[in-house]
């Protein structure tokens, strides 16, 4: 079997792949393994990877197929993702010519060849239980994302997912779906990123009165890394399945129990030549929306580049902790940090707009509150923003400091909240 296909193509493809081939994993899940279509007319080729919980594909345009046998079947082959990615690297953009042998597969390129060894492990890979949505079921919901609408929302709820193996729960971005807008959290139990979004856009299916699911960070840190400029998402979720059961427990006596039939699975199809599949985190998340304020006492406006500048220089200043203070004043913010083990301190002044909510005026020059907060959380938040400017609303120095962007974006309500740390007052 032969066939010639561009490198850059070809390249993207694996890249792209590759994202779902992690350490630590089986020798059957390091593996690229490349199908081809019944039908030779059809000149295409799908590269597969997994690492058992994320599948992802691509279909990759060849420039020519050629088949091995009179009768047109051609088989799948499975090569070591490193060396076939390593290899391809090192080339520029050409049409590359692959001829697939029993036990070796030759690539033919400008200036010269190379040869790998074939793996027989392609339909040991294939044959792996792998669930899929099946989008006729009625608990199967279908929905339509941009490209770069997405990967907006990810980009600003990653940096809070939380890495704790004791609540696998917050590993992720929680989705919370209604008929009026779609909630997407993110929170580590320091910093919480809310990124309310209206209308939700679905297809096919009617959403319920709360639809909820959780993309593992694996998911969001792939689809970061997939998702194009420009292009259409479609993201498949069907529910999990949990039947009555009837058990007899040891004092002889029957009980009811709910059991799980299917766990909850989804898939991410993206211009219909990518797809990403995988189960959500099945579990119960916190109740995000309990702890954002609804109302607070203080609201300050300040420029957001020229704070993350500020933060940026007071850091290399701050001890092991980042602990900055900052005190807020009617038209100034004072910001320090200072690190007594090497005897370094440093201070800046921005200006700012601080108002009561409720009207009544401030008193001019006089400090009404002083908050620690950690300064590279703070520099991380801000980044994650675009506006111009940025609102923080305060409570108390013990209380969750609450930040949106100024203006918001069209159709999106953004909320992040940051705990403070303790510091003393000067």
């Amino acid at each position: 079997m032969e066939f010639i296909v561009s490198r850059n193509r070809l390249l993207r493809a694996l890249q792209h792949t590759r994202c779902a081939i992690t350490k630590g994993e089986l020798d059957v899940f390091k593996y690229f393994v490349l199908t081809f279509p019944d039908n030779p007319d059809d000149c295409t080729m799908t590269v597969h990877a997994s690492n058992g919980g994320m599948w992802i594909t691509e279909t990759v345009l060849l420039d020519k197929l050629i088949p091995g046998t009179d009768d047109g079947t051609m088989h799948p082959v499975a090569i070591w993702y490193s060396d076939l990615l390593r290899c391809i690297k090192a080339l520029d953009e050409q049409p590359l010519h692959f001829t697939v042998f029993e036990y070796q597969l030759s690539v033919q390129h400008s200036v010269g060849s190379f040869r790998l060894p074939l793996g027989n492990q392609a339909m040991e890979f294939l044959n792996l239980p792998h669930q899929l949505p099946d989008v006729e079921a009625p608990d199967c919901y279908t929905f339509e994302y941009e490209a770069p609408g997405l990967r907006s929302i990810l980009n600003r709820c990653r940096f809070a997912m939380a890495e704790d193996e004791l609540r696998p729960v917050m590993n992720g971005v929680y989705m919370n779906l209604t008929d009026t807008y779609a909630d997407y959290v993110s929170s580590d139990g320091h910093k919480l990123v809310r990124v309310r979004k209206s209308p939700v856009c679905c297809c096919d299916t009617a959403t319920p009165a709360n639809l909820s699911l959780i993309l593992p960070s694996p998911i969001v840190k792939a689809l970061m890394h997939i998702l194009p400029t420009t292009g259409d998402v479609v993201f498949e979720f069907q529910k999990e399945l949990r039947k009555e059961k009837t058990k007899i427990d040891a004092t002889g006596h029957r009980q009811k129990i709910m059991e799980q039939v299917r766990r909850p699975v989804a898939r991410i199809i993206i211009d219909d030549l990518i797809t990403l599949s995988f189960n959500p985190i099945d579990g119960r998340y916190p109740q995000y929306w309990s702890v954002i304020p609804e109302h607070s006492y203080f609201q300050m406006t300040i420029d957001r580049k020229q704070l993350i500048k500020s933060f940026d220089r007071l850091v290399l200043f701050s001890s092991v902790s980042d602990l900055i203070k900052l005190t807020f004043s009617p038209e100034r913010l004072r910001l320090n940090a200072k690190d007594t083990d090497f005897s370094m301190d440093a201070e800046e002044m921005l200006p700012c707009t601080c108002a009561k909510t409720d009207g009544t005026s401030l008193i001019p020059d006089q400090n009404f509150m002083q908050i620690g907060m950690n300064g590279r959380t703070m520099i991380q938040t801000l980044r994650a923003l675009q506006s111009e400017k940025v609102v923080f609303h305060l409570i108390d120095s013990s209380r969750a400091l609450a930040i949106h962007p100024v203006p918001q974006p069209d159709v999106e309500d953004i909320t992040m909240l940051l705990m403070p740390m303790l510091c003393n007052e000067d």
